[in-house]
């Protein structure tokens, strides 16, 4: 298949489960011969890229200012036409409205997708801001099905993948010797590690953590806790921990801010606390995990959290809420009641786990199905089909459906246009790309001009037996066809 050019488009590229996604896919499709670059606000993960020998542009998209965004709209307008980008990948709300917007205006001269790495908020007309893509990738089914039911995105336009990781990296071999130095971590003291952005929508378990500090330092000697992460928080989060520190009479919580080095962070761990892609770095470094984060707690994860994890893909969501005194039972029994024996098989088991469904290659793959699927859609030839369709004639309604499938069957890379007299119900009632009404004049000239073939089918349409008018509606449309220098077809 064609190696795309693609380019990445998201709010920014500081610590988070969908930036350090995007980064991993980049780079795994870098990899496989494709040829990638990113867009966003920048971060952290600027320096991981340019290694890759991934470019990277300044855009500002992380915030939900006018200026700001018609900045990113000229930015990323200019990006597109130098580069020549095949697919743009949106992976935030922000970005894909302002791409979605250059998507119209610059006539379809690339394909348009977009990924859902969460659910969002739909009030105050946010919803009908959104734009998902000619076809979008979610992180999990409950994700596709939130997607369905509050966007009407259709089931057939959306992929499911998953968080994949890199095994390589995150590995039980990796070496935890450069942060124990610079934190002053000795082998003995119990450490337990928290990585999230540090915003206010994220940091309900890392102020939860702070608060039962004390707590845990009494019942476990040496306590040390790293939270790792950056946000608009983090100044708040960081004089509370100090406030607790004072406290307890030690450094027991350390706040590292914004990391590249996770791996590292996580290898030092005794137990990792997180969601979504952080969870499953842990679980990759055999780490025991406790999945916990502002939308739930699933607990410390082992074989009977597996089905309930993979339903909300590690975030918890529509799972219990987090709260202090979950965290300090899970915590003092993983660190004071296992022994090495149990923490080691719970260690083992989530390694295996992200070997059987969390490759960053199979994460990579699910991707280019969808970059195959759309770039066909939108460079594949168009027919459009004129007939007596959305009357509710059941041969009619049979004829347009065969003559659809077999279009689909010889090459789903066509595009498919149908006039209807009732388009909400054909489209519903079959599922169909694009209908729309063959009455209005200007939608239905447009679709010929854009339209390859006009295919007017099938049966006895051209006739005066019912009425004449019948007879001059399709020999219109034939002969407009034949005035723009369209092929026609008569399918009988």
């Amino acid at each position: 298949m064609k190696k795309y050019k693609i380019l990445m488009a998201l709010m920014g590229l500081e610590i988070g489960g969908a930036e350090t996604h995007v980064v991993e896919l980049s780079k795994e499709l870098k990899k496989q011969g494709y040829d990638i670059i990113v867009a966003s606000n920048g971060g952290v993960y600027e320096k991981e890229l340019a290694e890759a020998g991934i470019r990277h542009y300044h855009v500002p998209l992380n915030q939900r200012n006018v200026l700001k965004m018609a900045r990113s709209y000229f930015i990323l307008k200019k990006i597109i036409k130098k580069e020549k980008v095949d697919i743009v990948h949106s992976h935030a709300r922000i970005p894909s409205f302002v791409c979605g917007l250059l998507k119209e205006r610059m006539k379809n001269s690339f394909t348009f997708v977009t990924s859902a790495h969460w659910v969002f908020y739909t009030g105050m007309g946010l919803k009908y801001i959104s734009n998902w893509g000619q076809k979008v990738i979610a992180v999990s089914d409950d994700i596709r099905e939130y997607l369905m039911e509050n966007y009407k995105v259709r089931y057939e336009d959306i992929f499911v993948t998953i968080n994949g990781i890199d095994t390589e990296k995150f590995s039980p071999e990796t070496d935890g010797a450069k942060v124990r130095a610079e934190f002053g971590l000795q082998a003995e003291e119990p450490t337990l590690v928290y990585v999230s952005r540090m915003d206010e929508s994220r940091a309900l378990v890392a102020r939860q953590l702070i608060a039962i500090a004390p707590k845990l330092a009494q019942a476990i000697p040496g306590l040390r806790m790293l939270i790792v992460g950056g946000g608009d928080v983090f100044e708040e989060l960081l004089e509370e921990s100090r406030k607790i520190n004072a406290q307890i009479g030690r450094e027991c919580i350390t706040m590292t801010g914004g990391r590249t080095d996770i791996n590292e962070l996580v290898a030092v761990a005794d137990v990792f606390v997180g969601v979504s892609r952080a969870a499953l770095e842990a679980m990759a470094a055999e780490k025991p995990v406790i999945v916990a984060g502002n939308e739930g707690y699933i607990g410390l994860f082992g074989e009977d959290k597996l089905e309930l994890a993979q339903e909300n893909n590690f975030c918890c969501r529509g799972c219990e809420l987090s709260t202090g005194e979950l965290l300090v039972r899970d915590i003092k029994q993983l660190l004071l009641d296992s022994t090495d024996e149990e923490k080691a098989e719970l260690g083992a088991y989530g390694r295996e786990i992200i070997f059987k469904y969390y490759s960053v290659k199979k994460m990579a793959d699910d991707c280019i199905e969808m970059y195959d699927d759309a770039y066909s859609m939108n460079n594949g030839k168009k027919i459009l089909m004129s007939g007596y369709y959305g009357f509710n004639n059941s041969g009619d309604e049979a004829i347009l459906t065969t003559i659809y499938k077999n279009i689909k069957k010889m090459d789903k890379s066509i595009s498919i246009t149908v006039l209807s007299k009732n388009p909400e119900e054909t489209r519903a009632k079959y599922g169909f790309e694009h209908v729309i009404y063959r009455f209005d004049l200007f939608k239905v000239l447009k679709a010929i001009k854009e339209c390859d073939i006009l295919l007017s089918g099938g049966g006895s349409l051209l006739q005066d037996t019912t009425s004449t008018r019948s007879l001059m509606y399709y020999l219109s449309i034939i002969k407009a066809a034949k005035m723009m220098n369209k092929k026609v077809m008569l399918y009988a």
